[in-house]
């Protein structure tokens, strides 16, 4: 039920014309709470999330005072309990989130707790784009190539995602094939406001990939979390962080002819890394920032990470609203999603001065210039100009320098290539990959990078043999308007083609290149270069024999492609020759901005969005033949890609005190920008590591391999790969000759040269803990929670770092890994470790507090000791309790189990839920609507009635009920679904007298009935009552009650007074219903005075009336008869219509029937057959009128099954008005199963809303 907290549950005209309610922060405002206006506009989107989800426990109004009495410049110490709408993830994490989510099921129903309370309470889309890699190339059958060869690697981890979608209803997978995950976000899976109860929000979500800030583009707060915290945000538990500063970044001026988006961002990138903005909320201001498309934001956003900042957030405007206009959203979702950010006062970015920002930095967008990053990091941006003297120097400079080490004069250095007559020098590019959705989802620079390719093949100008080259979208709508516009045909020439529509060579997937090409760089040590409009280059991340790695805008990537290398100066020097022997510069064929406007109209067409997002099985004959177990509790078959977790091995309902840290042995000391791709690679793996020899010895070849990514669903696997990166540099190593450093996962253990593994598991097998020590930005890069459920696996108990990146600090968190920070300069360096010492951390037990200070203890081999001062870096309360219950996952499913009845047996604790939404008495709100909460499976989801279910056999012994009538619904929560309870059925006893005249008074002030707040039977096996009620007198009666039913001591009574409430009209006679809820199946719903009754409790309609006498109106809802009313009341429509009524005013009528398919059947009854002949006479006649028939579904049976019986029966009513002369080119015909509920699936009336036929117009 929504609160009115501050009376801030206020109305808007949302876009179909009708009153909406929404959470107004100008309200908040007008109160005098704080100058909300000047807020960032980010923190005000939080504001709005954390005052619409206050309980009073988890959110309370204290953090809405907080968040809302932001300050510029403050202390950071407010946590923040942020719910988010929805979360997103890609597979590579989302595969390991899923077997955690199985993982906690198999533990549930070992604890005798009914698994389905493991459950995500907000959608969860997981878009599969990371399995894909690029085995052919440059050939027109690479897609399907590298498709089939996807299925076969991966089949089965994609039966692993089709049983989730089956057994989690809230979970659904984007197959392969369709994009990546980002950008599918940005075109179609963002939606701009939500809608529960009633109340409208905005779009708010967290991925499970450090790029999910991309979504900031269009004005959605969202960032990148790892799996274990996007578990808990799925599970019901806020995000918590710290309130951070915001930076707000003033955009003036346009960008000039000639440079990209692309350039902008790496600008970015090395502008706010240099201000040090990890942590912090960036937000984009100013006439620059309003001058830029959606699509350019969406790319500056996109590499949020790459500049440290949580979100690179821009605000909602014209070019927002505009953008899902031309991507084929609907015109009312359009309408209402404007006229919310209005009434929010959200709308538009703001002007210079009007904001209040913690840091203000400004950046003229005349000033950028073409530019690429690299070699090692995408902060190191090189101007196009200077690129030539940057790569000559690097090659020299030494490798702490960030260089490469070679002797002076290596550039003019070239190798035979075996085969071939080519050479290969350093600088020389082997790979061009046009790939990632940080530049492929802005057709500005998909359609340079084709006009560019155009201008080179018509000059002659090729692309040498052995560069690999590849084109991975990350849509099909842009493979589909670089066909339209004739420019995929020339990328093609250039070889180019089209490889997949996934991830592909910006997260390592590029594929081998050719055997020759390996023996060449790795024979003669040479500096081979990538080069790609990605936004990481990491070392090895691209692929493990390519040093120098550069980032680039796509029409960049085919233009070094075509020249060959990288020491070159593209301002000054040709790309190559032309056809007519001349030489051919880059300026000769670099696109202009009106050319790029004249191709632009094939990038929006808004048909093509619908067409392609429509049906995500459409030519997907892979995907269709995948098969998909069944079943609620996953069976675990043996298997190399998806094993069950361990995490859970010794799971128990109880914590054990926090342990101390004593005698621990140092596993790696690493320098600074540590990534999580040197922690845990996603990239392929050889026989020789850890990981093959693993698989070897499962029977699996080096050639079915795979990649880590995709076996992160496997343990065994990943923790052999921690800390394995080729690239990794041990500095426990001693240092080679030449001063360069030993790489990959190799340490010293007991003065022993071995891998990372075997030590750590000698270090386990002993009982002796480890540590990791660490320089600056630890952790950076992706948000792969295997970095730190590896680093857990491995038994390090505690991570010291000079500095953490956000996300990957918080993962240890919440995989009970200690995250520590030097202070007063110390470092690893200054310890001079060499792996013979052993560590104590002094102040690590059950006292321990957020960033509090710690004692690091050093005891050397030689028995002298020394000791350093290190910060906590667990930084907020609910990090110590997850620290305390040895992680997140522990801990929610803890909360999940003590809030939930068992199967079987137990006591009214086990079988009690511990708090279920509803309230006692209401405030005086704006208006009187009908606001009831559902009593189903999810205490947490809320619906337009009540569902009573009964209790299992075995605890009907349980005879003892709330006797005030306040505490009835107590028998709805304590018995959810677990079996029938075979009872006869009485009418309704007479009421018992009140319990005192404060009882009876209850109904003398007539008012819209609200149900009950929080009750239930709480984790130690006591009743809870909490709410509002309008006297004292009230709730000493209740008391009373209480303590008549529970006995003295055995129930907890938070029950608060409030002048301000009015009772309710019908409390004091809700005992008399108790056999209401006992019956199985019974429905009922209250709005005002009236009741409505429905499944089996309609037969107690009479009974009920006569005993509530005047005071309540009682109905009882016939679903034949309401199914016939309703297509009555369309064909009464439909007669009254005039013989020129508009094509709109037919559905409008053909809307009111409900045609009431019999249970999997598609023949549509004789009565609606009627009524679409009546309308069909009509339609016929409008020729040039175009609307879609949808069929929806309830979510009884599975998805698959929903989806294909709605589709059937949308095709039922276009055919059979085809039948009766309506054209066929008029009609579309879309099933789109039970994704789009308009009530409650808990409930027979609410299924039937659902199992509908829905008509808009095209």
């Amino acid at each position: 039920m929504p609160h009115n907290l501050h009376h801030t549950l206020k109305t808007f005209t949302a876009g179909n014309g009708t009153t909406a309610q929404f959470y107004s922060l100008p309200a908040l405002e007008a109160i005098g709470m704080a100058k909300i206006s000047r807020l960032p506009v980010s923190i005000r989107i939080v504001l709005e999330s954390v005052l619409r989800n206050y309980d009073g426990k988890k959110i309370t109004a204290e953090h809405i005072q907080q968040l809302a009495h932001w300050q510029p410049n403050a202390a950071r110490v407010d946590e923040i309990p942020f719910v988010v709408s929805r979360v997103v993830l890609q597979d590579f994490t989302g595969v390991p989130l899923l077997a955690d989510l199985a993982a906690m099921r198999n533990e549930a129903e070992k604890m005798n707790h009914n698994p389905k309370i493991i459950e995500p309470l907000v959608p969860v889309d997981l878009v599969v784009d990371h399995s894909v890699m690029v085995d052919q190339y440059a050939s027109p059958t690479a897609l399907r190539h590298n498709m089939e060869l996807e299925f076969e690697r991966n089949n089965e981890r994609y039966q692993f995602m089709k049983w989730g979608m089956q057994a989690f209803d809230t979970f659904k997978v984007v197959p392969p094939g369709i994009g990546i995950v980002h950008q599918v976000n940005l075109e179609y899976l963002f939606r701009g406001v939500h809608v529960k109860n009633g109340v409208y929000y905005p779009d708010t979500l967290v991925g499970t990939d450090s790029h999910t800030t991309m979504i900031n583009g269009v004005g959605v707060v969202g960032w990148g979390v790892g799996g274990i915290e996007a578990e808990a945000a799925m599970l019901g538990q806020p995000v918590y962080f710290l309130t951070p500063d915001v930076v707000g970044v003033e955009l003036s001026n346009s960008l000039l002819d000639g440079v990209t988006a692309t350039d902008l961002v790496l600008t970015i990138t090395e502008m706010l890394r240099r201000e040090k903005v990890v942590g912090k909320f960036v937000e984009f201001f100013g006439e620059g920032t309003a001058s830029l498309s959606v699509t350019d934001r969406a790319t500056i956003a996109n590499m949020a990470p790459e500049y440290g900042a949580t979100m690179g957030f821009f605000p909602v405007d014209d070019k927002t609203v505009d953008y899902m206009s031309k991507t084929g959203r609907d015109v009312t979702e359009i309408a209402t999603f404007k006229a919310y950010f209005q009434a929010q006062n959200l709308y538009g970015v703001p002007r210079a001065g009007e904001i209040d920002y913690s840091t203000h930095l400004k950046l003229d967008l005349h000033s950028i210039v073409p530019s690429l990053a690299g070699p090692k990091r995408p902060q190191d941006r090189i101007a196009l100009t200077d690129m030539q003297t940057t790569f000559n120097h690097l090659l020299s400079a030494s490798t702490a320098d960030n260089g490469f080490n070679k002797t002076a004069g290596a550039e003019n250095e070239r190798f035979a290539i075996e085969g071939s007559e080519s050479t290969l020098g350093h600088g020389d590019v082997v790979l061009a990959a046009i790939t990632s959705c940080t530049n492929t989802s802005n057709p500005n620079v998909m359609l340079a990078a084709g006009l560019l390719a155009k201008k080179a093949v018509e000059k002659g100008l090729k692309v040498a043999p052995h560069i690999k080259t590849s084109l991975a979208p990350g849509s099909r709508v842009v493979a589909e308007y670089l066909n339209k516009s004739g420019l995929q045909a020339y990328l093609d020439q250039l070889g180019f083609n089209v490889v997949a529509f996934g991830c592909t060579t910006c997260i390592g997937n590029a594929g081998d290149l050719a055997p020759e090409i390996n023996e060449a760089i790795l024979s003669n040590d040479v500096i081979a270069a990538a080069v790609l409009s990605g936004n990481r280059n990491f070392e090895a991340r691209i692929h493990p024999n390519i040093k120098a790695n550069f980032l680039a805008s796509p029409p960049l990537v085919v233009a070094f492609a075509i020249a060959g290398h990288m020491n070159t100066d593209l301002s000054s020097e040709p790309l190559g020759t032309g056809n007519d022997g001349q030489p051919v510069y880059l300026r000769d064929i670099w696109p202009t901005s009106d050319e790029i406007n004249d191709v632009l109209k094939f990038a929006f067409d808004p048909e093509v969005f619908k067409l392609l997002y429509t049906d995500f099985t459409k030519d997907l004959d892979l995907w269709k033949k995948v098969p998909a177990p069944t079943g609620q509790v996953y069976s675990w078959p043996k298997s190399t890609y998806i094993a069950q977790p361990p995490f859970f091995n010794h799971f128990k309902m109880s914590t054990d005190p926090i342990k101390g840290l004593t005698g621990m042995k140092a596993l790696l000391v690493l320098g600074d920008s540590v990534t999580t791709d040197h922690i845990s690679p996603a990239g392929s793996f050889k026989a020789s590591t850890p990981a093959g020899q693993w698989l070897e010895s499962q029977g699996v070849r080096p050639q079915d391999f795979n990649s880590y990514g995709s076996r992160r669903g496997n343990h065994d696997v990943m923790v052999r790969g921690t800390f394995a990166n080729v690239r990794v540099k041990n500095l426990m190593l001693p240092a080679n000759a030449d001063g360069s450093r030993i790489e990959g996962g190799y340490t010293l253990c007991n003065g022993e040269y071995t891998t990372v593994y075997d030590a750590a598991m000698k270090y386990l097998a002993n009982g002796t803990p480890s540590i990791v020590f660490a320089g600056d930005e630890y952790g950076t890069g992706s948000s792969r929670d295997w970095a730190a459920k590896g680093t857990q696996l491995l038994g390090v108990k505690a991570v010291i770092a000079k500095s953490f990146e956000r996300i990957h600090r918080a993962n240890l968190v919440g995989m009970g890994v200690l995250p520590l920070q030097f202070k007063n300069g110390e470092s690893a360096e200054s310890l001079d470790i060499t792996g013979n010492e052993t560590f104590d951390i002094i102040g690590v037990n059950d006292d321990i507090t957020p960033q509090q200070d710690m004692t690091l203890m050093i005891h050397k081999k030689d028995g002298t000791s020394a000791h350093v001062q290190v910060q906590n870096r667990i930084d907020t309360p609910i990090e110590v309790d997850y620290y305390r219950h040895g992680g997140i996952l522990p801990f929610v499913l803890r909360q999940l189990l003590d809030n939930s009845g068992k199967i079987a047996g137990g006591t009214a604790a086990s079988a009690g839920v511990a708090a279920a939404g509803a309230a006692l008495s209401h405030g005086q709100h704006d208006e009187h609507k009908v606001i009831q909460t559902a009593m189903t499976n999810d205490s947490n989801k809320t619906s337009t009635e009540y569902k009573t279910t009964t209790p299992h056999p075995e605890s009907s012994s349980l005879s003892k009920w709330v006797g005030a009538g306040v505490a009835a619904l107590l028998v709805a929560l304590l018995f959810r679904g677990c079996g029938v309870w075979d009872k006869t059925i009485e009418a309704p006893k007479a009421v018992a007298p009140a319990a005192s005249a404060a009882l009876a008074k209850s109904a003398e002030q007539p008012v819209a009935t609200k149900p009950i707040q929080l009750m239930g039977v709480n984790k130690n096996g006591k009743f809870e009552l909490s709410g509002i009620v309008p006297s004292e007198d009230i709730k000493a009666a209740i008391d009373a009650e209480l303590k008549k039913v529970f006995g003295e001591g055995n129930y907890i009574n938070n029950l608060t007074v409030s002048a301000d409430v009015k009772p309710s009209t019908w409390t004091s006679k809700i005992t008399g219903m108790f056999d209401l809820f006992k019956l199985p199946g019974a429905e009922m719903s209250v709005d005002g005075d009236t009741m409505t009754l429905s499944g089996t409790a309609a037969s107690l309609k009479d009974k009920l009336q006569n005993y509530f006498g005047d005071t309540m109106k009682v109905n009882a809802l016939d679903i034949a008869e309401a199914a016939k009313t309703a297509t009555g009341s369309a064909m009464d429509a439909l007669n009254a219509l005039k013989a020129d009524a508009s094509g709109q005013q037919v559905l409008d009528a053909l809307s009111l029937q409900i045609i009431n398919f019999a249970s999997g059947s598609t023949a549509i009854p004789a009565d609606n057959q009627a009524v679409l002949k009546k309308a069909a006479e009509f339609l016929k006649a409008k020729q040039d009128f175009k609307f879609e028939i949808g069929g929806h579904a309830d979510n009884k049976g599975n998805a698959a099954g929903n989806l294909s019986l709605s589709d059937k029966r949308a095709a039922a009513v276009r055919n059979f008005l085809i039948a009766n002369g309506v054209p066929a080119a008029m009609m579309t015909e879309k099933g789109y199963g039970d994704t789009m509920p308009v009530a409650d699936n808990t409930t027979e009336s609410g299924r039937l809303k659902n199992r509908r036929i829905a008509y808009k117009t095209m």
